[in-house]
């Protein structure tokens, strides 16, 4: 390893070439990793890297919070193409990174958006399931772009404004169907939403008034909604 960049109370460094390998050590499917950043966690196996992720997790608490805690682990079926949103940037006209291992629809419309013409837009966040907003932002966007995916998507968003479509999307989780408005904070892995979900609710249990404190699209707050008789979601982000 060489010395890359020093720190306060670290170096970063990059490797240059490995003596040995670990047997947790893995090749990282994604030909992007090395740019993106996305997929820190692609070299190691997967039950090994839900360990490494809840060890961060007890380290964060203990030395933030004093707290001694032994968080439960939920593991999915589907380790690859969950993500129902994804960020790319626009270089020389054309998007600079393409995460193959996106959901189908989201496949599509990065495909349309590579035959378009993206001179003048700086980068485009694309998100949904079944129904799709392109968030774009840049200078200028040009009448093709909007013209290819008309018919494909649900919403377009240019520089914080809809150009087309609705105002938002909505994404399924069990029976709820949440709004999601282009700057709403909402969990990119929808296949773990229900797992994730129905531990909270197990630990809430059940009672008069609900707080969901940073709540965001209020995902939480709806979904425990039928254990209380109330619920107050508090949030900063008027997106959500």
């Amino acid at each position: 390893m060489r010395e890359n960049n020093e720190k306060k109370n670290f170096n970063e460094a990059k490797v240059i070439s490995y003596i040995e390998k670990s047997s947790d050590r893995i090749e990282n499917k994604c030909p992007y990793s090395d740019k993106c950043g996305g997929c820190d966690f692609g070299y190691l196996n997967y039950k090994t890297s839900l360990m490494y992720k809840k060890n961060m997790v007890v380290d964060v608490m203990k030395r933030y919070a004093g707290l001694d805690i032994n968080p439960s682990i939920i593991s999915s079926d589907n380790i690859f193409g969950y993500r129902n949103k994804i960020s790319l940037r626009i270089n020389d006209g054309k998007l600079c990174l393409i995460e193959k291992n996106s959901n189908d629809y989201i496949n599509k419309v990065i495909g349309i958006l590579n035959d378009c013409d993206l001179y003048g837009i700086r980068d485009i966040v694309i998100r949904g399931t079944d129904e799709i907003m392109v968030i774009i932002n840049g200078d200028d966007i040009n009448n093709d772009i909007i013209c290819r995916l008309d018919g494909n998507v649900s919403s377009i968003v240019f520089n914080g404004n809809v150009i087309y479509g609705k105002e938002y999307i909505n994404i399924l989780v069990d029976k709820f169907k949440y709004a999601i408005y282009p700057n709403s904070f909402f969990q990119v892995n929808t296949d773990m939403i229900r797992g994730l979900y129905d531990e909270v609710k197990e630990s809430a249990g059940s009672g008069h008034s609900l707080l969901d404190l940073y709540c965001g699209a209020g995902t939480i707050g709806i979904y425990l909604a039928d254990n209380f008789d109330d619920v107050h979601g508090i949030e900063i982000n008027e997106d959500a």
